[in-house]
């Protein structure tokens, strides 16, 4: 029977000898660097539950992930990021220091359909990335920020684009539209959908997966908490109620609208935190003189970002940076690697609010980043390093006795040698 070669899964790549010595190189000297502000190398499992990233991610990754059912019979999953399993680790030695501070690094693993944006990317490549548990003062936001960029420069990536952003802003300004969670969320999902399209698409999408009532479905309706008593044909009582309940928690249209309005000027403020910070306050004259406030964490981040001797010139305040999971609640971040770039190399935020969802009870302030290490690699350039190899080839009348005694003296000396053997 003859066999065919069998191949590589869709996006998954080889990774030759030049490269993994390029990145180890890489890992290294950001893991000498992270040591030096006192994060400690930490390890997690590279198959973990499946439920461990649903409820991380809110259901966002449960697309992306490489699920199965392992021989136990425990669902798994094969990690698509690694902050989670830290959150495990951090539960289990809080007790022991008010602050713990962790790095790591390792393969993660995520799906990309072919009709995706990201069709093309590799679906496993490395991360590197540190973790902050315990502290919720802006001086941590400032030293997860600053060591992120920091570290790019150890590298020899000098020049990075830093957007910001503060995701507790947008949650804080929306509560007084008055609008539902789902409305919310809908509204910081489709950040880039609506900075480009207009007010009636955006509407109308927003009724289709029903966010906000539809009035020519409300005009259909013959029933209500008046006539659950009359006929209600194969429906129960009880679903007529929840459905009136549902219809209740819709948002009307101009309600819906008066928040869209607002996040469209919003969205479209970016650039250097002094004039980004300006428009922002000129947009908030027209409502509560409260949210002004919300202006003064980007100052005290500036400031703490100063202290940490980062060059502010390189951050940019983008008020339509967004993030694809939804538990981020606080300071939010992409690096690109120069002004010009398209896809970031890093990115992190503020979770304070994931230990408990993933079902721990005490309250852990979090925050953390991870650079993409196999971008990173590609991006830099090589450094080319000449080794002192022999090569010794056997031959019929070779003495291989004297061959592999020379090999052996080579390698002792510091030296690479090897044997071209034959058959």
């Amino acid at each position: 029977m003859k066999f065919k070669p069998v191949n590589k899964i869709p996006n998954m790549e080889d990774i030759s000898s030049e490269i993994i010595q390029k990145r180890d190189n890489i890992i290294y000297k950001l893991g000498s660097f992270l040591n030096l502000y006192g994060y400690d190398q930490v390890e997690t499992p590279i198959i973990e539950e499946t439920e461990l990233f649903i409820r991380k991610s809110g259901g966002e990754l449960s697309n992306k992930l490489y699920s199965f059912v392992e021989p136990g019979g425990n669902k798994v999953s094969l990690r698509p990021e690694i902050t989670s399993g830290l959150v495990r680790t951090a539960n289990q030695k809080i007790s022991t220091s008010k602050n713990l501070r962790f790095y790591y690094n390792g393969p993660v693993f995520r799906y990309s359909s072919p009709e995706e944006i990201y069709a093309n990317k590799s679906r496993q490549y490395t991360q590197f990335g540190a973790e902050l548990f315990g502290s919720k003062s802006i001086h941590s936001d400032a030293e997860i920020l600053s060591i992120a960029i920091k570290g790019l420069k150890i590298i020899g990536i000098n020049n990075p684009k830093i957007c910001i952003f503060n995701m507790n802003i947008i949650n804080e300004i929306l509560s007084i539209f008055n609008i539902s969670d789902r409305g919310r969320l809908f509204l910081i999902k489709n950040v880039e959908d609506i900075k480009i399209l207009s007010n009636k698409e955006i509407i109308k999408k927003a009724k289709s997966i029903g966010i906000i009532k539809n009035n020519k479905i409300e005009k259909n309706m013959t029933y209500s908490k008046d006539s659950i008593n009359g006929f209600i044909g194969r429906r129960t009582k009880a679903d007529i109620i929840n459905r009136i309940k549902l219809e209740e928690n819709l948002l009307d249209e101009d309600r819906f609208l008066s928040a869209l309005n607002f996040v469209k000027k919003m969205y479209k403020i970016s650039g250097d935190p002094d004039k980004s910070l300006s428009k922002f306050s000129k947009l908030l004259d027209n409502y509560d003189s409260k949210f002004k406030l919300l202006s003064q964490y980007f100052i005290d981040l500036i400031e703490a970002l100063e202290m940490e001797k980062i060059n502010i010139s390189n951050i940019i305040l983008d008020f339509g940076l967004s993030k694809s999971i939804s538990y981020y609640n606080g300071l939010i971040f992409d690096i690109y690697v120069n002004s010009k770039a398209i896809e970031s190399i890093a990115s992190g935020g503020r979770y304070d609010d994931l230990n408990k969802i993933l079902g721990y009870q005490n309250n852990l302030p979090a925050l953390g980043f991870a650079y993409n290490i196999d971008e990173i690699t590609k991006l830099l350039r090589s450094e080319e390093k000449k080794f002192s190899e022999n090569i010794l080839k056997q031959t019929k009348s070779n003495n291989m006795r004297e061959i592999i005694n020379k090999v052996n003296k080579d390698r002792e000396s510091g030296f690479r040698s090897y044997v071209e053997y034959i058959e």
